[in-house]
């Protein structure tokens, strides 16, 4: 595995932080991750690992609002720009016409955020692997907190308010644990709008989508407390398409970095592995 960093120009000017794993084997398509909220591409160093292992690339910007991507943290200016940064990496890094198979892995947040661009944009994937999506909290939200965002994002949507996530209901790994909150690049800034915006795309896609139209892996850890178990579980299992959902039974938010993430590794390596023979 060969591992190098990038910046692209975005269209408004802001420059975008990529990171990219190749692999030095054949190639046999390349994985775009969207990652969760408040935390950045950096911390999948060892999922790429593993993958580039396997014969594909790994391909990783830092969203709006995280990591090393320009920008104040926690906000965009609109939650259309996480779909464009999903089409402008497709473009600027040349994946639309390879030949090869791109999927498109999110994790939580980025979960949402994959799932929604399947909706709206469809793009060039062969196949979708989505991680404890954010289509509602494990948790109760706080009325007031609520209100604020709703208010914020009327009148003031870039102020920003911590993200209310529980760091120990991430991972049973205290290493992982640690590792988080020692992450200079981690952080619990949550604008109103990208709060709302979570919330309000959330709920579109529960009572909206019906169908994917692509191959999609949905897996989550049964003790997620940070992303709505039950909620996933219901909807996913109504919706239309070549949708397999896989439970991890006591297992938390991040499956990746639980203790036996290599079981999540090779069933994702499984499951894709069969998907592309296919295609």
């Amino acid at each position: 595995m060969k591992h190098h960093t990038f910046l692209l120009d975005y269209k408004d000017g802001r420059k975008i932080f990529f990171n990219h794993w190749t692999t030095e084997g054949e190639k046999k398509g390349t994985i775009i991750l969207v990652h969760g909220l408040g935390e950045h591409s950096g911390r999948y160093h060892h999922v790429a690992e593993f993958f580039t292992s396997k014969g594909f690339e790994f391909l990783a910007p830092d969203t709006f609002g995280h990591g090393k991507t320009e920008g104040p943290k926690g906000y965009t200016k609109s939650m259309e720009d996480y779909l464009d940064l999903i089409d402008f990496t497709l473009e600027k890094c040349g994946l639309n016409d390879t030949g090869l198979p791109n999927i498109l892995y999110g994790h939580s947040m980025g979960g949402l955020l994959a799932l929604m661009y399947e909706q709206k944009r469809r793009g060039s994937f062969s196949a979708m692997m989505i991680t404890s999506p954010a289509l509602a909290p494990g948790f109760k939200v706080p009325a007031l907190k609520l209100l604020a965002g709703k208010i914020g994002k009327a009148i003031m949507p870039s102020l920003t308010q911590p993200n209310g996530l529980e760091v120990r209901h991430l991972s049973h790994d205290q290493n992982v644990i640690n590792a988080y909150l020692n992450d200079p690049l981690v952080h619990d800034k949550l604008s109103a709008l990208v709060g709302m915006g979570i919330l309000e795309w959330g709920e579109w896609y529960q009572n909206h989508a019906e169908k994917i139209a692509v191959p999609t892996l949905i897996m989550q850890g049964t003790e997620d407390r940070i992303t709505n178990f039950k909620i996933n579980k219901e909807k996913f299992s109504q919706m239309d398409g070549d949708i397999q959902i896989v439970e991890w039974p006591g297992y938390f938010h991040e499956l990746h970095n639980e203790d036996k993430k290599r079981d999540v590794f090779d069933k994702m390596y499984e499951w894709l592995s069969g998907i592309l023979n296919k295609v």
